[in-house]
């Protein structure tokens, strides 16, 4: 795509040349700079290069609320209740934020390239989409992500050893119960 508008400015401006004059040039080729320069950093501004920076980004979005349980408060819960091998827990809500930052959610989830994450499941219905993605290292789930567009917009990280078997038996829990 940023070959195609290369070309398209090169056309535009070897015709003016010929026609104008030198200081033209230098003005006519400042303007195509600027003008791809610009392009560029638009379509790159949602390139997402890897899970933590998109954690990163909408965790630093105004009005956006970021809660993290770490290590510490997982162990003093695993006293209580079964934490199922998570060790940490991150949640980013973008309710409150703007229109344009839930878009820019969307197209960041889109362009995320993150290769050693894989989809697990995906859903859209009438009114919200979720994807819920994991990160697999010698059969454990070392990470498990769900992020939610639509009407709730949210992402949620959990990381720690968890077995493939914890999660089916949360499922059938829930299922259940």
């Amino acid at each position: 795509m940023c070959l195609f508008y290369t070309n398209l400015l090169k056309a535009r401006f070897q015709t003016e040349v010929v026609t104008e004059g030198t200081n033209e040039k230098n003005s006519n080729m400042k303007k195509a700079f600027f003008i791809l320069a610009l392009i560029l950093t638009t379509q790159l501004s949602f390139v997402q290069q890897n899970m933590d920076e998109l954690f990163q980004t909408f965790g630093k979005e105004r009005q956006a609320v970021r809660i993290k349980l770490g290590g510490f408060v997982m162990g003093i819960t695993s006293l209580f209740t079964e934490t199922f091998g998570v060790n940490s827990v991150e949640v980013i809500s973008l309710d409150e934020c703007s229109g344009s930052t839930k878009k820019d959610l969307e197209q960041a989830i889109k362009n995320l390239k993150d290769p050693s994450f894989e989809t697990f499941l995906s859903t859209n219905d009438e009114t919200s989409r979720t994807r819920i993605l994991i990160h697999i290292q010698k059969d454990m789930i070392k990470e498990l992500v769900v992020v939610t567009m639509g009407d709730t917009n949210a992402m949620i990280r959990l990381k720690g050893n968890i077995k493939p078997s914890e999660i089916e038996k949360v499922v059938k829990e829930y299922n259940n119960g």
